[in-house]
């Protein structure tokens, strides 16, 4: 079930799709970036976005933390390791 979405290259090797598409590792530009945050006495893992990173406390959960997140003026597309303090205290 292969056959078509594998294609022949010029040497006769078959390329299957994995090759083809090569996924990218997420990048992270921030220098000072932090993979573990220390809030409310839980470990807040840094690599995911702030919103969901906030569920790891006990008692928030997507709704409180998404509240959270607009009422502190948090871009939401930000990861949790790439927060100022500034803005893990007003969290």
């Amino acid at each position: 079930h292969f056959g078509s979405r594998l294609k022949t290259e010029p040497q006769g090797y078959l390329v299957g799709p994995s090759v083809e598409s090569v996924a990218m590792s997420v990048q992270f530009q921030s220098q000072n970036f932090q993979h573990i945050l220390r809030m409310c006495n839980t470990n807040v893992d840094g690599r995911q976005k702030v919103m969901f990173a906030l569920t790891a406390i006990r008692g928030m959960g997507r709704r409180i933390s998404n509240i959270v997140c607009k009422k502190c003026d948090i871009d939401l597309n930000k990861r949790a390791g790439e927060l100022t303090t500034d803005e893990v205290n007003k969290i």
